[in-house]
């Protein structure tokens, strides 16, 4: 059974998610715009820092308090018939141990030495491909959102009940989409 101090994990986590995810939908609008102007680049540079610093939030160093491996490898945390792991992320991202860890790397270096501390020597004039931190980002979402459905299963079975109010995944890229077409259609910026 999850205790309430992991259920409070797992809804911040589910905070990160989401902002991690709508930064990305947001920046990736943002990219689909022809004209760019001085604003659209200000905030696809914000939207680039938001998610990079959120997705370190969850997968950069274990000893972050949010990280993954504080729920998927804790124990008692569900009866899920395939735990989420790092085999999970490979395989969600479709890259293997070593493109995982150069990737891992140059996000964990993006947040070390551009946005939290500014390093001199080591601009990075490129940012890392955010398309493996969307996958990685839902997948663990997509987990974490099972995993409340099997606490909720095992709660109804003791006479508690307890309900995931998580969106479904596509429910949420959707409006997430719907929010970046009507504050980014052009006018705004």
């Amino acid at each position: 059974m999850i205790e309430e101090q992991k259920l409070e994990l797992i809804g911040m986590q589910f905070n990160i998610l989401h902002d991690c995810i709508r930064s990305i939908i947001y920046f990736r609008h943002l990219s689909s715009i022809e004209e760019k102007s001085t604003a659209q680049i200000f905030m696809k540079d914000i939207l680039s820092d938001h998610v990079i610093q959120s997705w370190c939030k969850i997968f950069g160093n274990n000893g972050e308090d949010t990280h993954w491996k504080k729920i998927a490898e804790a124990e008692g945390v569900g009866d899920l018939s395939e735990p989420f792991s790092k085999e999970s992320i490979l395989r969600c991202t479709g890259m293997n141990d070593q493109e995982w860890s150069e990737y891992h790397s140059s996000m964990q270096t993006a947040r070390n030495e551009f946005f939290s501390h500014f390093d001199m020597d080591s601009m990075i004039l490129n940012y890392p491909n955010l398309d493996a931190a969307l996958s990685s980002v839902v997948a663990y979402r997509e987990w974490l959102s099972d995993l409340l459905d099997s606490v909720a299963k095992a709660k109804i079975n003791d006479g508690t009940v307890i309900v995931n109010k998580a969106p479904l995944i596509n429910d949420l890229l959707r409006s997430f989409n719907e929010e970046a077409e009507e504050g980014f259609n052009g006018r705004m910026l």
